[in-house]
């Protein structure tokens, strides 16, 4: 066999091994969320099954070690061909491990399913466990969360309305609890949600008081997370989607608030 050996296939050569390079040198990071497939309305413009595919593809050509999804998939009511095209698209990501948890919108999901996702898909749903990567010394642990109306103004809230959503709080304050103890060993701890743990990254949005609890940021302070990743928030302002609170790293990934652009964080 005769290599001809041209400008541009040097050009790839370098480009390939300087990409199996960064494998070796980087932990590399991707995480977006809120594709909201199937979306009506106003929105059916924005969450386009177009600009979805663009915000996958746009991860071809970088070498991601860790994949995060963080909720709301698609807007479907069962697990039908539409979720399972939006399941295919998080299964092309080109990554070792890939982390996904559910949304509020996501009715088309059941704990059933979980093993569907896990084989053979290779994508892990988060509902409160946590998976130490051994390789990588990386702990990666979540839930979707939940909102108690402690980003506004409590006293414009009825009681029943408040204790109704503290009670789905605290269910998952004790999930990701669960989680974050399988991941208290780890080098580096990441967790990922759908509502936001705090209200620094949620700024500016009019339904801020159902975007999440604060609650969730005391117990990863706590635990010693390093970086969270979540999602849910599209009205917040678009200078407020990362802040560092308590030493935690906190970035909002709703992909319209980011262009249909996944958030790279190198570890």
């Amino acid at each position: 066999m005769v290599f001809i050996c041209t400008r541009g296939s040097i050009f790839i050569l370098v480009y390939v091994f300087a990409l199996r390079w960064l494998e070796v040198q980087v932990l590399l990071l991707a995480a977006t969320g809120d594709f909201h497939l199937g979306i009506k309305g106003k929105f059916k413009d924005v969450f386009t099954l177009e600009n979805v595919e663009r915000c996958v593809r746009s991860l071809e050509y970088f070498p991601v070690n860790v994949f995060l999804f963080c909720g709301d998939l698609s807007m479907a009511r069962r697990y039908d061909d539409n979720v399972k095209h939006a399941i295919n698209m998080l299964y092309s990501v080109s990554a070792r491990y890939r982390f996904m948890v559910v949304g509020n919108h996501d009715k088309w999901y059941d704990p059933s399913l979980r093993k569907t996702l896990s084989t053979p898909y290779c994508l892990k749903l988060l509902d409160g466990e946590g998976y130490y990567l051994e390789d990588l010394d990386l702990g990666v642990a979540g839930t979707m969360g939940w909102y108690d109306y402690s980003f506004s103004h409590k006293a414009d809230v009825e009681l029943e309305r408040r204790e109704r959503a503290l009670k789905a709080t605290n269910m998952e304050l004790k999930k990701l609890e669960a989680g974050l103890r399988c991941i208290e060993d780890a080098g580096v701890k990441v967790v990922i949600m759908h509502f936001s743990p705090t209200p620094e990254t949620v700024r500016g949005d009019p339904f801020i008081g159902l975007c999440g609890s604060s609650a969730f940021m005391e117990l990863l302070e706590a635990y010693g997370v390093d970086y969270v990743f979540h999602g849910h928030s599209h009205k917040c302002r678009d200078d407020c989607l990362e802040s560092v609170v308590g030493g935690v790293k906190v970035f909002n990934v709703a992909c319209d608030k980011r262009g249909f652009t996944p958030l790279l964080v190198k570890l």
